[in-house]
């Protein structure tokens, strides 16, 4: 992980700022050289600039029709106080041509409607590496209580995202995966999502049900996203590099209940106190944390959980016929994933049946995020998503909102995180879940699973049970796209 670099610059306003960003070795993200400039006071906003780059990165236009993109947002304190909060930025209608965000050459900078960042990604078509130089957002500060001369201190986050697009998908492979989804009566037949709109769940002729049961009656209603629309995705399991910024940038009394205390178990790193947490190994994924850290990180970020819908299209893609039983790389050969690599903190080897799930090993072996991907490899050999989404079988297990009780899919909305917890550390976004045991679940397997549980359909953990740290729990947030 890169140090982050301290900058001071005079104006009206006096302003610290800090690049921060977990560095991932698979793509080696990074913002650096942020500066600030063309203050308005009369409008009561400031532009950030700021350089950012990643490696293998993509545009694609032909069916898949997807990118990566970098999730930008900033954080702010005035001098003198404890309390780090959440930026505003411009959102006049979120295009590039009049939200007053300027991009890069080749980029594209698209901010969310709700203002808490904004989207830098390709402005083309084309892969590689990117290194996009003199960004400049619109911070709105007026409107988050700065005044004019203010001192504050600012940083910049970046977080790897992956655009899924809207389109229809299938639910379930057709194959006997436990409680998987299906097309009332024949479990052979995958459920097409063709919608937003409410999904009949029961046994009647092609509504919605489920292997073996595992799934209520009813509907699951239109405010519960069903992965048509696009949403981005987080590349990566959170990291624990990633996990310990967190920490740092929420209040200690916050941190303190949303701390793992967990280093030094099954490949666990985080240690320290507030504000001064670490990982000795950043690029590793972060087990440890539940459900309620994982929306908590969610929230703080302007993200949101991920439903299980919206799992199985992430994983899947759009109009791709299931490969029966199929992991998230697009086979169901758990052996073709390989990795032999080295950085630094972490060396992984060997093949998907010793990494993805060490069941029958015990081995136990998390990884560090994009551990099997390099400049050589392909989908399978990776493990990455149709989408070129990361390690969405097997390594942490993908908390998810389940559509298998009411108290899930009937208490869950595409709303996004507003970038602020509740005093205890928890997220405060009511279209959100508050019943953990019934409303959540996992999804994808982990390394403690048989290799069964890590394919794209397979729903054992359908209902959470408890919601205790565990070696293999992690979390992966998304955001709505229209948001």
């Amino acid at each position: 992980m890169k140090s982050l670099k301290k900058l001071q610059i005079i104006s009206l306003l006096i302003l610290s700022m800090f690049a921060c960003t977990n560095v991932v070795l698979a793509n080696n993200i990074a913002v650096s050289n942020i500066k600030i400039h063309g203050k308005n006071v009369s409008s009561h906003y400031q532009m950030v600039r700021f350089d950012i780059s990643w490696e293998n990165s993509w545009r694609v236009s032909n069916n898949q029709n997807n990118w990566d993109a970098a999730w930008v947002f900033i954080k702010f304190r005035k001098n003198g106080s404890q309390n780090w909060q959440h930026a505003t930025l411009n959102y006049i209608d979120g295009t590039p041509a009049t939200d007053g965000h300027t991009p890069a050459s080749g980029a594209t900078i698209n901010a969310g409607s709700d203002g808490k960042g904004a989207y830098v990604y390709r402005a083309a078509d084309g892969v590689g590496n990117v290194n996009f130089q003199q960004n400049s957002v619109r911070w709105n500060y007026g409107v988050d209580g700065v005044q004019d001369g203010d001192s504050v201190s600012v940083c910049v986050f970046a977080v790897e995202m992956v655009y899924v697009p809207q389109g229809q998908f299938y639910l379930g492979s057709g194959a006997n995966e436990y409680y998987n989804f299906y097309n009332y009566p024949n479990v052979a037949n995958p459920y097409l999502v063709t919608s937003e709109a409410a999904i009949t769940v029961g046994s009647a002729a092609n509504n919605l049900y489920c292997n073996g049961g595992g799934i209520s009656g009813g509907t699951i209603p239109a405010a519960f996203p069903k992965g048509y629309n696009a949403f981005y995705c987080m590349k990566y399991e959170i990291s624990q590099g990633q996990y310990a910024e967190f920490l740092n940038y929420i209040a200690a009394s916050q941190a303190s209940n949303r701390y793992p205390n967990s280093n030094g178990n099954y490949r666990h790193t985080i240690s320290g106190t507030h504000p001064n947490y670490t990982a000795s190994a950043p690029n590793r994924a972060c087990n440890y944390i539940d459900i309620v850290d994982g929306m908590a990180y969610a929230d703080w970020s302007g993200m949101r959980p991920m439903s299980e819908l919206e799992f199985e299209k992430a994983c899947r893609g759009a109009n791709q016929l299931p490969v029966p039983a199929e992991y998230s790389f697009g086979s169901n050969n758990a052996n073709s994933l390989t990795a032999v690599q080295n950085d630094g903190t972490d060396t992984e080897s060997g093949n998907a049946g010793s990494n993805i799930s060490n069941y029958n090993s015990g081995i136990q072996l998390l990884v560090r995020c994009g551990a099997f991907a390099n400049t050589g490899t392909n989908r399978q050999q990776s493990g990455a998503s149709y989408y070129g989404i990361m390690e969405m079988s097997g390594n942490v297990l993908e908390s998810c909102i389940m559509a298998t009780y009411n108290q899930g899919r009937s208490n869950f909305s595409n709303t996004n995180g507003d970038g602020y917890l509740s005093a205890t550390g928890t997220s405060n976004v009511s279209q959100w879940p508050v019943d953990m045991y019934y409303g959540t679940g996992y999804r994808g397997g982990s390394i403690a699973d048989n290799l069964q549980y890590c394919t794209v359909s397979d729903r054992w953990y359908n209902v959470r049970g408890n919601t205790a740290r565990t070696y293999y729990t992690g979390f992966r947030a998304v955001r709505s796209a229209n948001n």
